[in-house]
């Protein structure tokens, strides 16, 4: 997590690599021989970059670029876990968010709750929404995906 900064920092964005690269032909032409990874919708990153990246950093690079496409959302469950820097049991599959309106993408779990707008059970991180640590451990002892994605050792 120390690599925060300097992650967000590599975030690219698709109008910026546009506007750097002269146009959308010589993106188009760096992204199909490999030079961009793509994080999500807009966003990118250097793939001699991305490559350097442990996995775990790698999922907070998608978290990033979501943050920043999706405004609105707040991470949450085993996203939540792993941005407050909670053991987890591994990197998790999706990216888990609440989002007050409609989205679909691959590699995101949409939760519906109680939680759909920023509230006093949100904690904001470096620009990202994230639910409070209490929050979170409450959404992941009450989840029904049968799959620890939290240790607690008393």
């Amino acid at each position: 997590m120390t690599k925060f900064k300097d992650i967000s920092d590599n975030v690219l964005d698709y109008t910026d690599l546009l506007e750097e690269l002269g146009g959308r032909y010589p993106f188009e032409s760096r992204l199909g021989r490999g030079v961009y990874q793509r994080l999500t919708r807009g966003k990118y990153m250097r793939t001699r970059y991305w490559a350097q990246l442990t996995e775990e950093e790698q999922y907070l690079a998608r978290i990033i670029g979501l943050a920043d496409t999706l405004p609105g959302a707040i991470f949450s469950h085993q996203t939540a876990a792993l941005i407050h820097g909670l053991p987890t049991s591994g990197v998790p599959e999706y990216v888990h968010l609440y989002v007050p309106h409609r989205v679909r993408s691959q590699g995101l779990k949409i939760h519906h709750g109680r939680l759909h707008m920023p509230t006093e059970t949100t904690v904001f991180l470096p620009g990202i929404r994230v639910t409070s640590l209490e929050r979170t451990l409450e959404d992941l002892a009450l989840a029904h995906d049968k799959k620890p994605g939290i240790w607690v050792k008393l």
